[in-house]
């Protein structure tokens, strides 16, 4: 989660404006930790598994921006809106806030391959290789929620 988006879910000043994740239109993303997958890696390359193939490390679960601003609502108890924008506004916005425009763009193929389901397939090899259930992209929002 970007820099933005952490800062949104603390809680808000007196007069502030609503909570809000705005970002181009996405699709279901398994939000990976990245200190389960280390912990994962070390797993595999210390251990005796051997493993045909590509090894693909993700969360249990997808979720899209709608299932995080309903998880952080739950959160902060204050209602996170969903604001999807239309991807040249948002470019835009980048480019405006100083991001340079291929950058911006690049940036912006991530949301619309999402939202094709490119990122869409999560599944329970992390959690096998840990021994565990992997940290949850709302278990990484509550530690957000909390600095």
């Amino acid at each position: 989660m970007d820099r933005t988006a952490q800062r949104r879910l603390r809680p808000p000043r007196p007069g502030a404006r609503p909570l809000a994740v705005d970002r181009p239109a996405d699709g279901p993303v398994p939000y990976t930790d990245r200190a389960d997958i280390a912990e994962a890696t070390a797993v595999l390359l210390a251990g005796d598994r051997a493993l045909d193939g590509p090894v693909n490390l993700t969360a249990p679960t997808a979720v899209t921006f709608d299932d995080l601003a309903e998880i952080a609502s739950g959160l902060t108890g204050r209602t996170v809106e969903r604001v999807v924008m239309d991807d040249e506004e948002w470019m835009a916005g980048q480019v405006a806030s100083g991001v340079p425009e291929p950058v911006a763009r690049l940036l912006l193929t991530w949301y619309q391959a999402a939202r094709t389901d490119c990122f869409a397939e999560a599944g329970p090899l992390l959690g096998e290789l840990l021994g565990r259930e992997p940290r949850s992209a709302a278990d990484r929002l509550a530690d957000q929620a909390a600095v």
